[in-house]
């Protein structure tokens, strides 16, 4: 079990929060993450690392969405936005690529989610580890992150 993995479970366990925590087969893209947990790739937060003038910042939308980086950027005021290469996520969140959870204040990152994220009753996503997820209530997710609430997601088309 990951040091994050753990921290994740315990703050949810601290605050009280009813989740439902899934073992399963490592995934390693949204789809399939949907497919394992039994939820449809729109309520997957995706967790990304990225740079954002030289600060760590997480991002998090839909798993069926992706970024659009200038809206980002001019929404935010950010000059530069460079995703975190594979090989450094780890040393900044304590996950691999792949498993970083939405809980970017658990790593002291800010997080900034796309709003289409939130039309969701519940969200699901990998904890931690690429061999377990939560699912939990949207509402409960923002009371304990209190991120940033943006529109700056598109449908992918992968």
């Amino acid at each position: 079990m990951s040091d994050l993995h753990h921290r994740l479970i315990t703050f949810l366990d601290d605050n009280h929060i009813s989740y439902q925590l899934i073992q399963h087969p490592p995934t390693l893209t949204s789809q399939d993450a949907a497919g394992v947990r039994g939820t449809l790739p729109s309520q997957g937060a995706k967790a990304m690392l990225f740079m954002a003038d030289k600060q760590p910042i997480l991002l998090v939308l839909s798993g069926d969405k992706k970024i659009d980086s200038s809206l980002f950027k001019k929404t935010y005021h950010f000059k530069d936005l460079k995703l975190v290469p594979y090989e450094q996520v780890e040393s900044i969140t304590g996950a691999l690529p792949g498993a970083v959870p939405p809980f970017g204040n658990l790593f002291k990152v800010q997080v900034y989610v796309d709003q289409g994220l939130l039309v969701n009753e519940s969200i699901a996503f990998n904890a931690g580890l690429r061999t377990a997820s939560v699912i939990m209530k949207t509402v409960d997710y923002l009371n304990l992150v209190k991120p940033c609430i943006g529109n700056y997601a598109q449908i992918s088309h992968s």
